[in-house]
């Protein structure tokens, strides 16, 4: 006997998905946050006035005084070059110190937020 024709549709083929790719979590070393870090230190190292000035007195007036204290320009000027060489500071941690020393350094640069 022939075969018969028939007017129905052949199956489709059932679609294979890509399995979505696995992430991979890496421990990132916090060595690369050391002079991010070092600079935000820097940077309020040298407005610890105006820092103490709000922190003592939380009133409007008190912090109408820290941001006139804040915009002087030996405070800009001091830091900015806080700021500046800490961060020298810590590419040149980053970079030279031994082992023993950036590993506790980039733990604690983690935790730090930063300025940059």
């Amino acid at each position: 006997m022939a075969k018969r024709k028939t007017t129905r549709k052949a199956p489709a083929r059932r679609r294979a998905y890509a399995a979505p790719k696995r992430r991979s979590y890496r421990k990132k070393s916090g060595t690369t946050m050391i002079p991010a870090a070092a600079a935000t230190v820097g940077a309020v190292y040298a407005m610890k006035e105006p820092i103490k000035t709000v922190i003592q007195n939380m009133s409007v007036g008190g912090v109408k005084t820290a941001a006139q204290q804040a915009v002087q320009v030996d405070t800009l000027k001091k830091t900015a070059i806080y700021t500046a060489g800490a961060y020298v500071a810590g590419e040149a941690i980053k970079r030279y110190a031994p082992k023993i020393i950036k590993t506790p350094m980039g733990k604690i640069a983690k935790k730090i937020p930063k300025f940059f």
